[in-house]
């Protein structure tokens, strides 16, 4: 499946008019937009997407959101589960109804998932509105503060 996920990004990234040249998969930056449909919302900051990369190609993947850090539905306390809870229904409200646009797509550490920028169909930013409803933190990649505090 990954090699698979590998290659249509790779095509994709040419067609962008980006070059995957000499790019190690993990440096490569997929501009986007990417137009997709959800599957599922795995928790509040990652979801299964069903995206359209080219003419009559799909592909399916797990899309962690950037830039936020939700609590965990196996959390270290009842608040924490209580908000990945919260924050993972928000954000099956928010898709719903309508698509998911993907934007500056890169690979992630964990096997088959990507990191991504996720909008709704009608441009509602995913992490910002989540972190407005204190349901998310920013978060760049450092270590983590907890939530049962």
């Amino acid at each position: 499946m990954l090699p698979r996920i590998l290659a249509i990004l790779l095509i994709t990234l040419t067609f962008c008019g980006q070059s995957a040249e000499g790019a190690r998969p993990r440096q490569e930056i997929l501009p986007g937009p990417l137009h997709g449909s959800l599957l599922d919302v795995l928790d509040g900051d990652t979801l299964s997407v069903r995206l359209h990369v080219w003419i009559g190609q799909e592909v399916v993947t797990d899309v962690r959101i950037a830039g936020i850090d939700t609590p965990e539905l196996k959390g270290k306390c009842a608040r924490e589960r209580d908000m990945a809870l919260s924050a993972r229904e928000e954000v099956r409200q928010l898709l719903e109804n309508g698509g998911v646009v993907l934007s500056d797509i890169k690979l992630e550490k964990y096997a088959g998932r990507v990191l991504a920028h996720v909008k709704t169909a009608d441009g509602i930013h995913i992490g910002d509105h989540l972190i407005a409803k204190r349901l998310a933190r920013p978060y760049q990649g450092k270590t983590r503060a907890g939530w049962c505090s």
